[in-house]
């Protein structure tokens, strides 16, 4: 990941990782507990909103395994007084983003 000296939010990130799970073993051990399960994201995702903390304002982060045996997250995060309600609405606009990345290409 490449940073500014200073940290600039909002900050996006995407993380993709090669992995050999499949679904089920997605849902049992890396969907966090408490996430919405998502349909049509890849064999099984997820999305959340995470509480903001001392240093910047909420989270909103969608997982996804994807079809071809990749491990993906897209993270949204927040500058400090941001709302849960606008990271909560981020979500959501991260699915449709996650929607169309190609894994394959990363």
């Amino acid at each position: 990941m490449v940073r500014a000296a200073g940290a600039v939010l909002p900050e996006l990130t995407l993380s993709v990782t090669e992995t050999s799970i499949d679904a089920s073993t997605f849902t049992l051990d890396v969907q966090p507990s408490g996430a919405t399960k998502i349909t049509k994201l890849g064999k099984a995702g997820y999305r959340r909103t995470l509480p903001k903390t001392a240093k910047a304002g909420p989270v909103a982060e969608v997982g996804w395994l994807a079809t071809e045996g990749r491990l993906a997250t897209l993270r949204w995060t927040a500058p400090t007084g941001t709302a849960k309600a606008e990271a909560d609405k981020t979500a959501g606009k991260l699915v449709t983003l996650a929607k169309v990345i190609d894994t394959r290409q990363l």
